[in-house]
């Protein structure tokens, strides 16, 4: 096996925040506009703050389930630095498994 270089690449889930707006992109896909300018709208709505953390997963999905957690009323009642370490531990353990 000489010359041959293996890539081992790491499942990881990734730890991402809620933003006040969404950038619009230079050429954005048909539609995109639209939600960016109803993004602050939508995020007001939901209760959520901008800076509350979610995860994503390897596969890029969002589970609901899983990021339930930052909503209860408990979490969002944690100073964000401590909301950040949470996120950030949660996605290290689920990398581990």
């Amino acid at each position: 096996m000489t010359g041959m270089i293996t890539a081992v690449t790491s499942p990881v889930w990734r730890v991402l925040f809620t933003r006040a707006e969404l950038i619009v992109p230079p050429s954005p896909i048909h539609g995109m506009a639209e939600v960016c300018a109803g993004w602050p709208a939508w995020l007001a709505g939901s209760g959520l703050e901008p800076g509350t953390p979610f995860l994503v997963s390897p596969s890029l999905e969002y589970d609901v389930a899983l990021n339930e957690f930052f909503v209860d009323p408990a979490m969002r009642a944690a100073a964000v630095t401590t909301q950040a370490g949470y996120a950030r531990d949660l996605a290290a353990f689920l990398s581990f498994l």
